[in-house]
């Protein structure tokens, strides 16, 4: 139950299942499968289902949106609660797009130029011509390298709607799916409506086996340069992959305060060089995020302008080594904890007017990973049994992580005259140079002390006219 906005509610079909479970003649056939759920099932053949939604003041996009990745699936609907017809009628359309997609032949084969337009305006621009080569480079020799979302639009524009059909009845089924309601409501009520309108699904009797897969292991390093006539910046970045885990204990949430703390102090390092007198680049950071189930990133990134790359880089990996090497200071841990800890409380205090789209991805999240779902109370309690507690030492073998060989080195630029980019072979000389050298010890400059060393007599304010 969640009451902002008031009202409404937030719904979802999460299907555990996305392009990595595709057959060969089906790449971007998972991706296809999601666009012709929004074009027919039993109660509203054709076009009817989004007539259907469109005359309930539903738009695609901020009320029904869904989305395809490597492992899963997601739909999602906002419906007012104001009227009971609709309410049921949104959980009738979810039904059948788990189990009553029509897939007729003929909007199969209307669908395929949409999914030509939509490959053509998000992959053919320099934004796409890039991820296409960075991917192989970060998935390695995977299934997720040889499945990509989008897929393959010879495979797109061949396939028949039988083939689409194999994968609907292979995946969508009730052990790999989950209804998520979030919203104004008494949640006893929807729980039982959902136990009403899902309980007669069955499971086939000769399901397939639902695979899981994983990166290749650690590698050593590994380096592209990728230049491309339309790329407006120059961008290097190191990226270190990681097993992820989900949250589920008190211990893990401690590691996970831990990680933010090692990421707020990095960037501001990083943020303090950008600040100094012939700063080396535009911009540098570090983040962490997720790249495929079960695998995380941590990456070190850095903007600089044209014809600078050599210095940027180096600077943003002499930092990195600086920290992998010394770690940080008990000064910078103490005014990271005081910054995340106001930060959660500022959380804590907004925590009646989280958005229930907020609470939905994080459930959604939860069913396909396995984590625990916390609220902004218990975040900000826990941060306040278990900041305290955690050391410098445990944070420093965070920033060792930075100094690990297993590591893609990855520079985008663009193709431009008078512009020369470094070979793979130059690139990985720069960033051995900027590994070995000898590094000065850090200072911390930052004091605890009062910003002024004594506090001036107030002056006397002027009287206005008027």
């Amino acid at each position: 139950p969640n009451d902002e906005p008031r009202n409404r509610a937030e719904l979802a079909l999460v299907v555990d299942a996305g392009s990595a479970l595709e057959d060969e003649d089906q790449r971007g056939l998972a991706h296809f499968l999601e666009h012709m759920l929004f074009n027919g099932t039993a109660s509203f053949p054709g076009g009817e289902l989004i007539a259907f939604l469109e005359s309930t003041g539903m738009v695609f996009g901020p009320d029904v949106n869904a989305y395809t990745s490597f492992d899963e699936t997601v739909y999602t609907l906002q419906i007012p609660l104001d009227d009971a017809q609709l309410v049921e009628d949104a959980f009738r359309v979810l039904l059948e797009w788990a189990s009553a997609a029509t897939l007729a032949p003929e909007e199969v084969e209307a669908e395929r130029g949409v999914i030509q337009e939509e490959w053509r305006a998000r992959d053919q621009n320099a934004s796409g011509r890039v991820q296409r080569q960075v991917l192989p480079a970060l998935l390695g020799d995977s299934r997720y390298a040889q499945r990509l979302p989008i897929g393959d639009m010879a495979t797109v524009q061949a396939a028949e709607a039988e083939t689409l059909r194999r994968f609907y009845e292979d995946w969508y089924r009730p052990e790999l799916m989950a209804v998520v309601a979030v919203g104004d409501f008494d949640p006893s009520v929807f729980e039982a409506r959902i136990r009403e309108t899902f309980g007669g699904l069955e499971n086939p009797a000769d399901a397939r086996v639902r695979e899981r897969f994983d990166l290749p292991g650690a590698t050593g390093a590994r380096y592209a340069v990728i230049t491309d006539p339309e790329f407006p910046a120059t961008v290097a970045e190191v990226v270190f992959r990681r097993p992820s885990e989900p949250l589920v204990s008190v211990g893990d949430f401690a590691d996970l305060l831990a990680a933010q703390l090692f990421s707020r102090m990095a960037n501001a390092r990083l943020a303090e060089r950008a600040r100094s007198a012939e700063p080396p680049y535009l911009g540098a950071s570090v983040r962490q995020g997720s790249l495929v189930r079960g695998t995380d990133t941590l990456s070190l990134s850095v903007q600089t302008e044209e014809g600078r790359l050599e210095a940027g880089l180096t600077a943003a990996l002499e930092e990195a080594q600086r920290l992998a090497r010394a770690g940080f200071t008990e000064g910078e841990l103490n005014r990271a904890k005081a910054d995340l800890a106001s930060a959660l409380e500022q959380n804590y205090l907004q925590r009646d007017d989280v958005d229930s789209s907020v609470w939905l991805g994080a459930l959604v999240d939860s069913f396909l990973t396995g984590g625990v779902v916390t609220s902004n109370d218990a975040d900000y309690e826990l941060a306040q049994q278990l900041l305290p507690d955690i050391t410098l030492e445990t944070v420093n073998a965070l920033a060792a992580g930075l100094a690990s060989e297993d590591r893609l080195v990855l520079v985008v630029m663009p193709d431009k005259e008078g512009l020369a980019a470094p070979s793979e072979a130059e690139l990985a000389e720069l960033v051995a140079a900027a590994l070995s050298g000898a590094l000065e010890d850090y200072e911390d400059a930052a004091a605890d002390a009062p910003l002024l060393a004594e506090e001036p007599e107030p002056a006397p304010i002027p009287r206005g006219r008027g």
